[in-house]
């Protein structure tokens, strides 16, 4: 039996593929949206691509780091940072809404 390394796209911890899951993971898990407007796919990318250049001494490892994140579902990370962003500001303003005691199940008088 040979040992043959997956190259297919197939799902991962609920990531469209490994190479998904593992840039999220390592790039952009706890990305604060707080001071940003909304993500796109082509700025991940491009940030991805630009920290890859920089931190590498080029050659072959540059290469087969740029080939592996040919694979990424770009728009995926997006939609995730954005959500969380999205998320957050809805519980932050819930937050605000019970500290000022402006919620909708406030009974009070």
């Amino acid at each position: 039996m040979k040992n043959e390394i997956n190259t297919q796209n197939t799902t991962h911890n609920g990531w469209t593929n490994y190479a998904t899951w593992r840039i999220n993971l390592d790039f952009f898990d706890g990305y604060d949206t707080e001071d940003c407007e909304s993500v796109t796919a082509e700025k991940l990318r491009e940030h991805t691509e630009y920290l890859i250049e920089h931190e590498s001494n080029g050659g072959l490892a540059l290469d087969y780091a740029l080939a592996f994140i040919a694979n990424v579902n770009w728009p995926e990370i997006a939609d995730g940072i954005n959500e969380q962003a999205i998320d957050r500001h809805s519980a932050d303003h819930w937050a605000d809404g019970i500290a000022n005691n402006q919620t909708s199940f406030n009974t009070a008088p």
